[in-house]
């Protein structure tokens, strides 16, 4: 008779691989944000190949073990797995296109009594957003083809 095994603690690895999606220039995840253990594993099934840069903190950062430049470079179909090289963070991810550069922004900001208006550009093209001034601007909200993954407890 079997025994059961040792339970183990922290996140669970994610269930289902993220998809990544080109919907004409634009690169979608599937799901947006997901969770993986310490010491889990993550895949990206492509629709077409492209690069994914990562991020820790807003900074680029070579997250999985063995990757180099700050991007998983991903063909289409199945890629990975790849084990996380950190612990107990998150990582930001955005899928561009190969040879893409990385997703730099230059912003422009016009700010008004109760509102600030901000365009960005990065590696595919212009995007623009309004906000409160209570609100607060960050690099990851300026971006709008993103992803998460939580590694551990992060």
């Amino acid at each position: 008779m079997s025994q059961p095994a040792k339970a183990r603690f922290g996140q669970p690895p994610a269930t289902d691989p993220i998809t990544i999606s080109p919907p004409g220039s634009r690169y979608s995840p599937n799901p947006v944000n997901s969770s993986v253990a310490n010491d889990g594993e993550v895949s990206f099934i492509c629709g077409g190949a492209c690069w994914i840069w990562t991020f820790v903190n807003q900074t680029p950062t070579n997250v999985f073990g063995g990757e180099s430049n700050q991007y998983v470079p991903c063909i289409a179909g199945n890629n990975g797995p790849f084990a996380p090289a950190i612990q107990d963070t998150t990582i930001t991810f955005v899928p561009l296109k190969v040879n893409s550069n990385p997703p730099l922004l230059v912003v422009e900001i016009v700010k008004t009594e109760e509102s600030i208006s901000v365009k960005a550009t990065e590696g595919t093209g212009a995007i623009g957003k309004t906000i409160t001034v209570k609100d607060s601007i960050t690099f990851l909200e300026i971006f709008t083809v993103h992803g998460t993954i939580k590694v551990g407890s992060g």
